[in-house]
């Protein structure tokens, strides 16, 4: 890996077939990386998301990338002295508390730079991405019997820095943990932020009988995962079938 960095960088700087941008304003790139994936809390008694990542390209001679996990403006992906570069397409990232998480990838064909005061640096397209992080996903009821009817109530608190792109999110959806990440649809009710510090409180609403056949009996941690015009909002909970 680091051999083959090497050889890159060394060719950006001394091939004559490199392409070098011109100082000033960074160009208009097109977007041609992108990635989705998420964060997953268990158990809830300790302040860990363990996160999984998946990065896509259009562009075949894009081969390298680098991850910006926490919206620092540091690379944390890589080997030390490589500037953040690896071939990871689905790296994996554990945050140690909740709230707003900002994921960044940049995508590099090796090649492409341009000189910044002194500097040379690569050039390719980057893709951010905002994750909501919260435990503090709560049900009503709390727990039921597999046989109950009517609807479950899920209220979930979201940090009151978070500033919702949209009035309310396009679409949620609440899995188990372990499980898949499909899980089941949930009904968006209501979306309220209080006039002071308080945290946005967004209420849900799921189908008993279906929840019940999903999660089948016993206590379950839960993951409700919010789409909210960009950012994804998920919170994590527990509830209790018998």
């Amino acid at each position: 890996m680091h051999a083959i960095l090497f050889v890159s960088l060394a060719a950006a700087l001394i091939s004559p077939s490199v392409s070098v941008v011109p100082a000033g304003p960074p160009p208009v790139l097109e977007t041609s990386v992108q990635f989705d994936g998420g964060c997953v809390h268990y158990p809830l008694s300790i302040p860990f998301w363990d996160c999984i990542f998946n990065a896509w390209t259009t562009d075949p001679s894009l081969v390298f990338f680098r991850w910006d996990f926490d919206g620092d403006g540091r690379w944390d992906s890589g080997y030390p002295g490589d500037d953040g570069w690896t071939t990871d397409l689905t790296p994996r990232y554990a945050s140690d508390r909740d709230g707003i998480l900002r994921v960044c990838v940049q995508a590099w064909d090796g090649l492409t730079v341009r000189e910044v005061d002194g500097r040379i640096e690569p050039v390719g397209p980057t893709a951010c991405r905002t994750y909501v992080l919260s435990r503090e996903l709560t049900s009503s009821p709390l727990s039921w019997d597999r046989d109950s009817t009517g609807r479950v109530t899920l209220m979930l608190d979201i940090t009151p820095e978070f500033a919702p792109p949209t009035r309310r999110p396009h679409s949620a959806r609440l899995y188990a943990i372990p499980g898949g990440y499909e899980g089941i649809p949930v009904k968006v009710w209501s979306v309220y932020r209080g006039p002071g510090g308080e945290p946005i409180v967004a209420t849900f609403l799921a189908d008993c009988p279906a929840l019940s056949a999903y999660l089948g009996p016993g206590r379950h941690v839960v993951v409700l995962w919010v789409e909210w015009g960009g950012p994804v909002v998920e919170g994590a909970g527990e509830v209790t079938i018998a």
